[in-house]
């Protein structure tokens, strides 16, 4: 039982290592170079990088590289500027305002109406009235 446990242990290190070095010889989905990172590898084993399940769904991370590889650009500097965009946008509707992007679209908080909703045991919750972002 021991020895069919070390082979178990053995194989998925084995799986691992095999899964990391496809992914630093396959060409890099967003920069068709050799990079190393596991987008669209589908591993068990690796939590630095999401997996993809979606191939048309863009990051965060994804548009830091864009930003980065288009205007010449460290990561670091990219992602304080990405960042930034999104806190700006963030705290500009955190205080009521509307964000409007002009060729892109706007941003405002609009109000969910208070609803009735169903639990797991069948029981009713009051959800009450509360605001959110939307996207136009």
């Amino acid at each position: 039982r021991i020895s069919e446990s070390r082979s178990r242990s053995e194989t998925m290190l084995r799986l691992a290592a095999t899964r990391t070095t496809t992914a630093a010889a396959a060409a890099c989905a967003r920069t068709s170079r050799p990079c190393g990172c596991s987008v669209g590898v589908t591993s068990s084993f690796s939590t630095s990088t999401p997996v993809r399940k979606d191939e048309d769904v863009v990051l965060k991370t994804d548009l830091i590289a864009s930003v980065a590889e288009e205007h010449d650009l460290s990561t670091a500097q990219a992602n304080r500027i990405v960042s930034g965009l999104f806190d700006s946008i963030t705290e500009n509707l955190v205080n009521g305002k509307t964000v409007r992007i002009t060729g892109f679209g706007k941003f405002e908080v609009v109000s969910a109406a208070p609803r009735v909703a169903s639990d797991f045991k069948g029981g009713k919750i009051a959800i009450p009235e509360r605001k959110m972002a939307k996207f136009r």
